[in-house]
């Protein structure tokens, strides 16, 4: 169920009703009927009360069962809610003595309820009602001004936090939140105002506690309760559905998603400009862009050499405002939508997949089009919890179904302009990428601008239409001429070069000449040449400089690399050798440990855990960045991300990405490993670093608690972890443990107080929260198991299977089969089919039960979940390896109703006879399966075959 983070106003509205319906019975002058019909409409009327009061007690009662803990534990809130029962149970004690009157039979005519009471209830008891109600309705009054002044209310609290999250978040509803909140305030205020007796007992008071307001001594005009109070549910509707709409755009946002854009360079001044240049008559190339924008037309590609810029045009687009001008010539009346999406091949695992591409893309249509939510995303509408944190990944099959009901749906009141950059920079099949963009352009609502290399692929698919692609090396030489202007022609050295010399003129027209469109081979140059003016070159050197530097650049790099000094070699190829290992740009002060790293493998293991100074950080920071610069000559280089914790927010990556390419080639590979010690691994490397990274970050409370810089660092160790395992076939045991102490010191310097029995923390906080009611008592083994760390299992549980048996809480076996609710570095989500095989073979039980559910069954809940996510053979060896090990066949399907329908993938043949008592498990197999596969499950749960794999001893063992 979802929870509404609005609550109190219902609550409030259901008191409101309460308080204003008993005070008008306990009223003399209510009558109880207004014909001569004598007791029947007078039982009518009191059979209306009775309704009336039931139904305000239906609606008392759902209030507190309906609030989240953090709500009931709000000082405004838990007052609203304990005045709330009392009134449930004022509500009760009349509807006894309403039961009461019915059962009296056949009696006088009453004028009023009052008197009706009368004969049930003694006066005394009628004057406590009354002035309960009295008193109800007083505290009521104080709760609502509170709800309106007290900053600490939850209603002002949740208000702000909506607004908090529309800043951060950039949702287009300032509007509509600003509106909510101004009809908020002011129902709230006319309740206030209706209920509120005013007196001076009640005067004092709210003097006294500063809240008190302003009330006009005009006679108020009549207020409809009952309407005013399903306004407020209304509002607090509204409130909960802005809630749930930035939770879902905070789970489709991540944390990289835009550090790709902010890396790519600026286009320099004034160049790029003609791409949107039109006029009439122009029948240039670089026009047909612009005709394009306007067009109905839903592709162009940019294309170009290595380097020719083609990531900082599709970032000069987007950026751009005239873009959208003209794209609104296209949109005419409709809302113009834009989202961008840039490639980033050594980035992280959603800056070069599809789903990062589709996340980000989502992400940015639903941020301008919230309405647009619960249209095309309905299972994570009706399932959101506005005050739950925790959100299920996004799947490359939801993500793609959304696409497909922003289709269906057919918008008609938006159109999408997408610009996608680096398709060559994707990491997987580029056919299946090209699916996916022509999938999403199958709209007459959609357009794409895509970017990329002139790859065949790229080519067959994008290059038959020559009026909607460039070649951008044929185009950028004028912006070429205009940056070597400005760097070097206009500088005052070379100025008073040229007015000695005028060979300066031919030198500048010989770099423009040479360049051949590759904006990357320009930079390189320029940057030589101002060297040389910084030596007070001659033009004679200058033009022997030009004439050295070769003309293709991956010539250029190998240059570099051959003139570093030797005693350089080592460190420049461990410091190339981890920033092509790494699945992310790392951390300057990765760099400064792997100096350490060289000097002392075990330094990690040895050093202390001490958290480092602002002053120390930035001095090791500037120190490293003179290291880098004097040994890899300017092929890498530090940038910063402020966004990140200061420790980590330099971070070092590739010049460009050719210079990754080069470093990537055959040769490249076996000069860095020439340079470096047979011994040297680059995994196991930057796990040491990371180890020492960890030791000396400074911890806080909220590092532990799985909101801080430390989630990163033992994600990505445990991701290099598992590398290192896949390359050595040897696990960092020591390291390993070694993380495991320094985690549980650090731990013991923030004790928690909620810290449960057992070995749950630290360690509790990054392993899968299940959200049982039952302690899972995790540790760094659970945590390698849900990380894929095979050889690390192996070693701890084969020296002490008794873990398996043993080991309180969660089962071992259920962290390998069910993926975390957030993928980590490297991970895909799936089952880790070879540590649960190796933890079966060693007596795992599958039908082990914790929390209320056996392992296995929890499994095929998750399975069934994942059909379209997982790889079918994935699916296939874990529901061999389940039935293989004794898993229950006599399993039932819970979750049936959300079984996706599937198409038959063979005859149908196999066994007649088999154990499974579900035939929609029989039948999904079938379905799901290549004939050969499905026919071995199916052989499998035959009940000869279980018999003979022990089945009959596991059913005689469970009684």
């Amino acid at each position: 169920m979802v929870v509404d983070p609005f609550s109190a106003l219902g609550v409030a509205g259901n008191i409101v009703q309460f308080v204003d319906f008993t005070s008008k019975l306990f009223s003399k002058s209510r009558e109880l009927y207004k014909s001569a019909s004598g007791t029947t409409a007078e039982n009518e009327e009191l059979g209306k009360v009775t309704r009336e009061l039931q139904a305000l007690c239906v609606s008392l009662a759902s209030a507190t069962r309906t609030a989240p803990e953090s709500a009931r534990r709000g000082s405004n809130d838990a007052a609203l809610r304990e005045l709330s029962k009392s009134c449930k149970d004022a509500a009760d004690e009349l509807l006894t003595a309403l039961g009461d009157l019915k059962a009296g039979g056949p009696h006088r005519r009453w004028q009023s309820f009052y008197q009706a009471l009368r004969t049930v209830w003694k006066k005394e008891k009628i004057r406590a009602m009354e002035d309960k109600i009295a008193s109800y309705r007083n505290v009521l009054g104080l709760q609502l001004m509170a709800m309106q002044q007290d900053q600490q209310s939850s209603i002002l609290t949740n208000l702000q936090t909506l607004f908090d999250a529309n800043r951060r978040l950039g949702v287009d509803m300032a509007a509509d939140l600003a509106r909510l909140k101004s009809d908020i305030l002011n129902s709230i205020q006319q309740l206030s105002d209706h209920i509120t007796i005013p007196s001076e007992t009640e005067k004092s008071v709210l003097d006294f506690l500063n809240l008190a307001n302003k009330r006009s001594k005009e006679t108020r005009e009549p207020v409809d309760v009952v309407a005013l109070s399903r306004r407020l549910s209304n509002l607090a509707d509204i409130g909960n559905r802005v809630a749930t709409a930035q939770k879902i755009l905070e789970s489709l946002r991540f944390n990289s998603m835009e550090v790709r854009h902010s890396k790519i360079a600026d286009a320099h001044p004034y160049t790029f400009n003609w791409i949107l240049q039109s006029s009439p008559g122009d029948t240039n190339l670089h026009a047909n862009f612009v005709e394009w924008l306007r067009s109905d037309d839903p592709m162009y590609w940019i294309s170009g050499k290595p380097g020719s810029g083609k990531s900082t045009l599709i970032k000069y687009l987007v950026d751009e405002k005239r873009t959208g001008t003209y794209l609104r010539k296209w949109a005419g009346e409709k809302k113009l939508v834009t989202a961008s999406f840039f490639f980033w091949i050594a980035g992280t695992e959603l800056q070069k997949s599809q789903e990062g591409l589709l996340q980000s893309l989502l992400y940015e249509v639903l941020r301008q089009c919230p309405d647009l939510i619960s249209t095309i995303l309905p299972f994570r509408w009706q399932g959101s919890d506005a005050y739950h944190s925790i959100q299920n990944p996004w799947t490359r099959s939801e993500l793609l179904h959304a696409f497909s009901l922003l289709k269906k749906y057919d918008v008609t009141t938006a159109k999408f302009c997408f610009f996608i950059d680096g398709l060559d920079e994707y990491e997987g099949e580029h056919a299946e990428l090209i699916s996916i963009i022509r999938g999403l352009i199958d709209s007459s609502n959609v357009k794409i601008c895509v970017s990329s290399r002139p790859w065949n692929v790229f080519e067959e698919a994008f290059g038959n239409n020559p009026v909607r692609k460039l070649y951008l090396q044929d185009f950028n030489k004028a912006d070429i001429r205009l940056y070597v202007k400005n760097k070097l022609e206009d500088r005052s050295d070379f100025i008073r070069l040229k007015t000695r010399d005028s060979r300066c003129r031919d030198l500048i027209s010989e770099i423009v000449d040479k360049a051949q469109g590759v904006f990357l081979w320009v930079f390189l140059v320029v940057r030589s040449l101002v060297q040389g003016l910084s030596n007070s070159d001659r033009v004679t050197d200058l033009q022997r400089r030009l004439r050295q530097f070769p003309s293709d650049l991956e010539a250029f790099f190998s240059h570099i690399l051959m003139s570093l000094e030797p005693v350089y070699r080592e460190q420049t190829a461990r410091a190339f050798q981890i920033s092509l290992s790494a699945a992310k740009p790392l951390s300057l002060m990765t760099y400064w440990f792997l100096d350490l790293d060289e000097e002392d493998p075990d330094f990690a293991i040895t050093m202390d855990i001490e958290p480092l100074s602002l002053d120390e950080i930035h001095s090791r920071h500037e120190e490293m960045k003179k290291r880098l610069n004097g040994r890899c000559k300017g092929l890498i280089e530090v940038s910063s991300y402020q966004k990140l914790d200061y420790s980590t927010h330099y971070q070092v990556e590739f010049l460009h990405r050719t210079v990754r390419d080069f470093l990537m080639t055959k040769d490249m590979q076996v000069l860095l490993a020439n340079w470096s010690k047979d011994s040297f691994d680059a995994h196991l490397t930057i796990c040491r670093t990371i180890l020492a990274e960890v030791k000396s970050h400074k911890t806080k409370l909220s590092d532990l608690q799985n909101l801080g810089p430390l989630t990163d660092l033992l994600d990505d160790f445990m991701y290099y972890a598992r590398e290192a395992e896949a390359q050595t076939n040897a696990s960092p045991i020591q390291s390993l443990n070694e993380l495991d102490r320094v985690v549980s010191c650090l731990a013991q310097q923030h004790p928690i107080a909620a810290e449960r029995e057992g070995n749950q923390y630290p360690w509790e906080y990054w392993v899968t929260q299940r959200n049982y009611n039952f302690p899972a008592y995790n540790s760094l083994l659970t945590f390698a198991i849900e990380r894929n760390l095979s050889l690390y299992v192996q070693y701890e549980v084969g020296r002490n299977t008794a873990l398996l048996k043993k080991k309180l809480g969660r089962p071992l076996l259920d962290y390998a089969m069910r993926p975390p609710p957030v993928k980590a570095l490297g991970q895909d989500g799936a089952p880790h089919v070879q540590v649960a095989a190796f933890l079966l073979s060693s007596g795992a039980d599958p039908n082990h039960k914790w929390a209320g559910e056996t392992v296995w069954e929890r499994f095929l809940a998750s399975w069934l979940k994942n059909l379209s996510n997982w790889p079918t053979e994935i699916q296939f060896e874990c529901l061999k390896l389940f039935m293989l090990h004794g898993a229950n066949p006599k399993v039932k399907l819970k979750q049936q109703r959300q079984l996706p329908t599937l198409e038959p993938r063979h005859d149908g043949s196999g066994p007649d006879q088999h154990c499974l008592e579900d035939p929609q498990l029989c039948g999904l197999i079938k379905k799901i399966f290549p004939p050969s596969d499905a026919t071995e499950l199916l052989d499998i749960m035959s009940p000869k075959r279980l018999n003979f794999l022990g089945w009959a001893g596991w059913k005689k063992s469970q009684g």
